[in-house]
């Protein structure tokens, strides 16, 4: 038999929430065993939310996690989507920089306005 995980284990090894896990569960990204009001999942269960999680920390939405989660992880679309969200957070990451730069280009010139008037 295969070896079966409570909520609380998979909730306490993956460090989320047990509300985290019914609330995947609710939008159909994890489908446990049930019996009774016990949640039991398997080997297959943990390695698909160790993918939601990675995820999710890059961004994706629930919706585009659900898709993503019904191709093959080695597929061509999934690269697209990877490939895609990578560069959507290198965009992110240079305006970011671009307007760090600008900040400091004001404080620059704050200061030297503010120098200026003071000698």
């Amino acid at each position: 038999m295969t070896a079966r995980h409570r909520i609380g284990e998979l909730a306490a090894e993956f460090g989320v929430s047990l509300r985290t896990l019914r609330f995947y569960e609710d939008r159909g990204l994890l489908a446990p065993e049930r019996r009774g009001t016990r949640r039991l999942y398997t080997a297959a269960d943990r390695d698909r939310l160790a993918r939601i999680l990675q995820l999710t920390r890059f961004d994706f939405s629930l919706a585009e996690i659900a898709r993503l989660l019904t191709l093959d992880p080695g597929s061509a679309d999934t690269l697209a989507a990877l490939v895609i969200r990578l560069q959507d957070m290198d965009d992110d990451i240079a305006a970011r920089l671009k307007a760090r730069e600008d900040l400091r280009d004001l404080i620059a010139a704050t200061r030297r306005e503010h120098h200026a008037e003071a000698a």
